[in-house]
């Protein structure tokens, strides 16, 4: 951290011994305090790394574990009619993969039976009417669009399928995920009979300052993503301002992808010019022909 200025170490070394996850970011750590033109947006940077919440290994098994507490015992699905799918839809690799690979182990661990799991949302079509109770499971939830269209898609492609009327009322979606952003729930909660995350998170800045504090905050934000290299015109363009939907999350893992709902400057790898950055999160997009 050499490229440090003197009055930066003090409080920089305080948020480092208080926040293990940073010991193993010392290069990223000090390029981010690098990337900050003056106390106001270092003063940011340190209050908003100081609030993230960040999940490690051992934390993810506890996650695991209270998932499937809700699904069986707190819910109390029967396992005989329920199917538990990834949220991902199409063919490329998803985190919700991974959880929900995770997630049979402690299911079975908990109910001593095994469950019904299906890769992709498109899969649960042709088993609604065996297992009409779809348990849709995810790493992070963000803004809420993607459980809304998903839900929506899967109430869609039900309704174009010629099943009993008794079986079609008992179809029933549960939403069960890691991480939540407070906010996302007002977007998909009224299409769920049920939502449960692990933890909820507030919004980074403006759930924690009030107007003028809150408006000169965001200022300084959207000066320092001004610098970050980015096409307004291009899909890139949704992870501007404050991450997806202006998601404004603060949320990180040991060894998963980061989401794009955390701000950018955490994760975006590139400067105004082209130039190369260090992020303090790495974050990988699937290329797209």
């Amino acid at each position: 951290m050499a490229n440090l200025r003197k009055n930066e170490y003090l409080p920089l070394l305080r948020l480092v011994l208080k926040h293990r996850w940073l010991h193993k970011r010392p290069d990223e750590l000090s390029a981010l305090m690098g990337f900050c033109e003056g106390k106001t947006e270092s003063d940011l940077i340190y209050e908003l790394l100081d609030r993230f919440f960040f999940l490690y290994p051992e934390d993810m098994d506890n996650c695991w574990q209270e998932m499937a507490n809700q699904i069986f015992n707190v819910w109390k699905l029967d396992h005989k009619d329920t199917q538990i799918v990834a949220m991902a839809k199409g063919s490329a690799a998803d985190s919700s993969q991974a959880v929900l690979h995770m997630l049979k182990r402690h299911i079975k661990q908990q109910t001593g039976e095994n469950a019904t799991t299906k890769n992709t949302v498109d899969a649960t079509i042709d088993d609604i009417e065996n297992k009409p109770c779809v348990v849709i499971v995810d790493e992070f939830v963000g803004s809420g669009n993607t459980v809304k269209r998903r839900i929506n898609y899967l109430i869609n492609e039900y309704n174009k399928k010629d099943i009993n009327p008794e079986i079609r009322s008992k179809i029933k979606f549960y939403v069960c995920v890691i991480v939540a952003m407070k906010h996302s729930l007002a977007n998909f909660k009224e299409l769920a009979s049920d939502v449960f995350a692990v933890e909820y998170l507030p919004k980074g800045i403006s759930d924690y300052y009030k107007p003028p504090q809150l408006a000169e905050k965001s200022k300084t934000m959207l000066q320092m993503e001004s610098r970050l290299e980015y096409n307004p015109d291009s899909s890139e363009a949704k992870h501007f301002p404050f991450g997806y939907k202006k998601s404004e999350a603060l949320y990180g893992t040991e060894d998963w992808n980061a989401v794009n709902n955390v701000f950018p400057v955490f994760w975006w790898d590139r400067l105004k010019g082209g130039k190369q950055r260090i992020p303090l999160f790495i974050r990988s997009e699937d290329v797209k022909d």
